[in-house]
């Protein structure tokens, strides 16, 4: 997808990456997460917390997800998630969340 998407930032917005969360999803191959990372690294923009694998996990685990209901998708979790964290926080979340995955892990490797 690299190469259509680099066509694509060229052509349709000037060679720049774009600010709005529609417009990177709509790259082939970028979903919510890397939209979410790349709005905040590239314009310092937060728009939700990026939900990978590990992030994910770990919410269902915690409880995090809603009144003992889990979540079955990284984005069902991040909706669930933002809908009752402090914004102000949502940054920091993600690494946090994502190294205590990893250290935690506990589905069985195949």
């Amino acid at each position: 997808h690299i190469k259509q998407d680099t066509q694509i930032l060229r052509d349709e917005h000037g060679s720049k990456v774009p600010a709005k969360l529609e417009d990177l999803c709509a790259l082939p191959g970028v979903g919510p997460k890397m939209a979410l990372i790349a709005l905040s690294v590239i314009h310092g923009i937060v728009a939700g917390i990026a939900v990978d694998t590990h992030v994910h996990r770990i919410c269902n685990q915690l409880g995090w997800t809603g009144h003992g209901a889990k979540t079955s998708t990284p984005e069902q979790t991040r909706r669930a998630i933002e809908s009752w964290m402090p914004r102000e926080i949502w940054h920091e979340v993600n690494v946090m969340l994502v190294g205590l995955g990893q250290e935690v892990q506990t589905e069985k490797r195949k």
